[in-house]
């Protein structure tokens, strides 16, 4: 499992497990990659739109704070194998937060009580 929020104007070939979201608006892109995720995406995420940025922040970071602090204590270095360096006071844009929520929903779907007490959307 890999996920990186990254600052960069690169642009890389992508493999079919891989998905690069850049912000037009932004200098910062997402890269996932994740056996089954696009395939999730397509199948289970909500359109973009559907949600506000707003919303997607709020969830985001709920989840991050989670996600990191488990990275941090390296319990689960399988599932959580590093720390997501989102920062709350960057705005990412509607695509990185679009990407990232939708992520940690597919987390989720997998691991059902990974984010215990946040309810799945």
């Amino acid at each position: 499992m890999f996920c990186q929020l990254l600052y960069s104007q690169d642009q890389a070939q992508e493999a079919s497990d891989t998905l690069r979201i850049k912000s037009d608006k932004t200098e910062y892109e997402i890269i996932i990659i994740e056996n089954g995720f696009n395939q999730w995406m397509v199948s289970n995420a909500r359109p973009r739109g559907f949600y506000s940025q707003s919303y997607l922040e709020t969830y985001n970071r709920r989840y991050i704070v989670i996600w990191n602090n488990l990275a941090n204590q390296g319990l689960n270095n399988e599932l959580v194998p590093f720390v997501i360096p989102y920062e709350f006071h960057i705005d990412y844009g509607y695509d990185v937060n679009y990407m990232l929520f939708n992520y940690f929903q597919f987390i989720h779907y997998k691991n059902p009580d990974f984010f215990h007490g946040i309810r799945r959307n």
